[in-house]
């Protein structure tokens, strides 16, 4: 594609490795050799998506859309609250659905931009699967914040988005 590969930042969140290191990814279909996943906490994780967003940068995230809080129809993805409460979600709450193959790594798609409402922040999503094009919003999916931290395994982000992080 000729984009400048360098410029661009792999960011993950997993105790499978120290944080503050560059990893892999360890998902069944990743087929590069890519150990260039910078490993942060959850929180970092989510606050740099946040950033980047609000600072007009978009996002290519690598996430599980096989939930049954993804709904199509609806073209919103939430974490429903018989699975978890959102205030539950903890680095350990995601590291056990990771785990146990309970999240995936099913997609990719695209953060075009982001609000807050009700409390929650709410990401637009840039989706291709064929339950994207089911609600009014066709092609697009409104993501909340407790989708995002517990169903978003990666994101690639440009690196003037995120400079804070100091990564090589």
């Amino acid at each position: 594609m000729g984009l400048p590969w360098e410029d661009y930042l792999y960011i993950t969140s997993f105790q499978y490795a120290p944080f503050g290191s560059h990893t892999d990814l360890r998902v069944p279909d990743y087929w590069p050799a890519n150990s260039r996943y910078y490993n942060v906490p959850l929180e970092a994780f989510y606050q740099g998506l946040k950033v980047a967003v609000q600072g007009g940068y978009s996002v290519a995230i690598d996430g599980d859309i096989s939930e049954p809080g993804r709904l199509g129809e609806r073209d919103i993805a939430v974490i429903p609250a018989y699975d978890i409460p959102s205030a539950s979600i903890t680095q350990e709450a995601r590291e056990y659905r990771f785990d146990r193959k309970i999240t995936t790594d099913d997609h990719l798609m695209h953060v075009v931009g982001m609000t807050r409402t009700g409390g929650h922040d709410w990401f637009l999503v840039k989706d291709s699967w064929r339950d994207a094009w089911k609600g009014d919003r066709k092609g697009y999916f409104l993501y909340r914040d407790d989708f995002v931290k517990l169903k978003v395994l990666a994101y690639l982000v440009h690196k003037d988005a995120m400079p804070d992080l100091g990564i090589d």
